[in-house]
């Protein structure tokens, strides 16, 4: 939590479950509210407890190497959405992203799933 007013945002994240087809890839929506820039701050993307995507300083790191990317661009806007690539029903899970800003952390998270499957050609019991 944050006490410095200066810098006061809120980390918005989907109320709902993030669903994916498995080979598709997805985006974990997160922004900032109100819209702030977010290229000055730290942000770290989590799957359970283990860091996959992490950007400081204007660097990037990651540990899902080519899977796992966030928009440079949108940061500017706020917006913080990890896109993860060629989703696998092993991705399923909570993902969390923390943000830190001159002494602030807030955290958020999303839920990723596999998309239901309906089951096609089904015959009835004769």
């Amino acid at each position: 939590m944050c006490n410095s007013k200066a810098h006061h945002f809120g980390l918005v994240t989907p109320v709902g479950t993030v669903s994916a087809d498995p080979g598709s890839d997805v985006i974990l929506p997160v922004h900032l509210s109100p819209e702030t820039s977010a290229v000055s701050m730290e942000i770290r993307w989590f799957k359970g407890t283990e860091l996959i995507y992490q950007y400081k300083n204007r660097q990037e790191k990651t540990n899902y190497e080519n899977r796992v990317s966030l928009s440079i661009e949108e940061l500017e806007r706020g917006h913080l959405a990890l896109t993860l690539r060629n989703f696998q029903p092993a991705d399923s899970g909570d993902y969390t992203c923390r943000v830190f800003n001159d002494g602030c952390l807030q955290t958020g998270i999303v839920h990723l799933q596999v998309r239901g499957k309906l089951l096609k050609n089904l015959q009835p019991y004769s």
